[in-house]
């Protein structure tokens, strides 16, 4: 939904992400080809992401500039700020706590004329129908479509939207009272989740129970509901402690309903559970086993051990089955995944390819090859799979490095441990001692890098690298994308 944002919303964010992925100062130049834009605009633009100081510094000259997120910040923290900062998400919002109001309210209470409201209406319904599968309605404005795909728009927008102290629910249910129902719901089960996915628990709840008060209903299939279930929560849950507060009888309909997501028959709980359904349930079994065959491959394949291979599979099945109501397998403006999953690839194409081609034939399967829930998917394999990137590291071949120094040969050496020790063994260090030798080794191209202690002017394939005197963070950190990079032209 990133179109909902202004052009120079969109400008500004797009621009923070180039910047971002620089690791030094970016011509002006540069910047206006990109964009199609004048140096005037974007300086503009840049001069307004200067008074976002709270959450980055911006470093700009005459010709150059350069972008810095503080310590405890990053790309969320200004995405965060637009969605809260944009007025169609704030309408959103507004509509989904009122969905029985008429444009003439809205416009009041917005403080703009009908005719501004239906071109925002008009671009909404474009974004929700294309992204969402879902329509915009008005006289009442509301969101109109399947009512699941509704409560997981709206959870995908909320996670985005709020940070994660943040409760945007207290008029539907107070924080306290949200943990405590979700702390019942999990004591009752057994079972413990960590502090994420009870965050999660909680949105989807609270989502659900705004809806239902507004008196909308999920279907219900009983072939496919966990009943024990529901019926063990509504005898064992202290209905008491919630109905005065929520001012709703607490039966079985509505814990169905509040937590409908987590009540599907083909959703375990543990991977023993798991485990024992593959065996007696062939939907349940097909997923299994197929997963499981994924994870052989890709681990016989890449030599790559699995040492939680059970708990692998919990995660993949789960994220099959819950599928868009997930925590941020979609998103509004941010991918939080992608660039993980760049990164990834960069480092690690081939594993990466084959992960890729092996999960969209799983989904396409099961018909449900969303480009968001395979980049999801991917995710949870990469994340879940224990130790898999040490592991990767350790098979991939030692990059042959060579040091050299022009004060001495003690220099280089230091340089040489220091820098080897930074990336665990996974260099061969040579260090240069006879000049001839110092002149041939970039035209030679017999090493993967160069690092010298002085300015070295290279026309030449082998990458060099200046470190003045004692390796710096950046220095490491420059060392590291080239290594990177050499690794993706070697498994391409």
């Amino acid at each position: 939904m990133r179109r909902l944002l202004s052009k120079t919303e969109q400008r500004k964010l797009e621009i923070i992400e180039i910047l971002n992925n620089s690791n030094d100062y970016t011509n002006i130049s540069e910047l206006t080809k990109n964009f199609k834009t004048s140096e005037r605009n974007l300086r503009e633009n840049l001069n307004e992401l200067i008074e976002l100081s709270d959450i980055l510094k911006v470093d700009l000259h005459h010709d150059r500039v350069q972008i810095d997120f503080h310590k405890n910040t990053g790309m969320e923290s200004l995405t965060r700020y637009f969605i809260n900062h944009n007025f169609s998400f704030q309408m959103l919002e507004i509509l989904f706590f009122n969905n029985d109001m008429s444009v003439d309210d809205l416009s009041e209470q917005l403080y703009v004329s009908p005719s501004t409201l239906y071109r925002y209406f008009n671009k909404i319904e474009s974004i929700l129908s294309t992204e969402f599968n879902l329509s915009f309605e008005t006289n009442p404005c509301r969101v109109e479509g399947n009512e699941k795909e509704i409560r997981n728009f709206y959870n995908t927008f909320f996670s985005e939207k709020y940070g994660i102290f943040e409760w945007p629910f207290d008029e539907v249910i107070s924080r306290s009272l949200s943990h405590q129902l979700v702390d019942d719901v999990l004591d009752t089960l057994d079972l413990d989740f960590d502090f994420s996915f009870r965050r999660h628990m909680r949105f989807i709840s609270a989502i659900a129970l705004t809806r239902y008060k507004q008196g909308k209903r999920l279907y219900k299939n009983q072939n496919e509901t966990k009943l024990d279930i529901i019926e063990r929560l509504h005898a064992d849950l202290h209905s008491e402690d919630y109905e005065s507060a929520l001012d709703l009888k607490v039966d079985q309909e509505l814990i169905y309903e509040i937590f409908t997501p987590f009540l599907n028959d083909n959703v375990l709980y543990t991977p023993d559970e798991l485990i024992a359904h593959a065996h007696s349930n062939q939907t349940i079994s097909d997923s299994y086993f197929e997963a499981l065959s994924i994870c052989r491959n890709l681990s016989n394949k890449y030599n790559v051990p699995i040492p939680n291979q059970d708990q692998l599979i919990m995660g993949i099945h789960s994220t099959y089955y819950l599928g868009s109501s997930e925590p941020f397998s979609h998103y509004l403006v941010f991918d939080k995944k992608q660039q993980f999953l760049d990164n990834v690839q960069l480092e690690f194409p081939s594993f990466y390819d084959d992960l890729q081609s092996y999960v969209k034939e799983f989904l396409d399967n099961n018909s449900k090859c969303d480009p968001d829930i395979v980049n999801h998917m991917i995710y949870t394999f990469m994340t879940h799979w224990e130790d898999l990137f040490v592991h990767l590291r350790k098979t991939k071949p030692k990059y042959d490095v060579f040091f050299m120094s022009n004060n001495d040969y003690e220099h280089a050496t230091m340089l040489a441990s220091i820098i080897s020790d930074e990336f665990h063994s996974q260099l061969n260090a040579y260090i240069g001692y006879d000049i001839s030798q110092i002149k041939d080794i970039c035209p030679s191209g017999k090493y993967d890098l160069v690092v010298t202690n002085f300015p070295y002017e290279n026309i030449y394939k082998t990458p060099v690298v200046c470190v003045e005197n004692y390796p710096t963070p950046k220095d490491i950190l420059t060392i590291r994308n080239e290594l990177v990079m050499i690794s993706s032209e070697k498994q391409a």
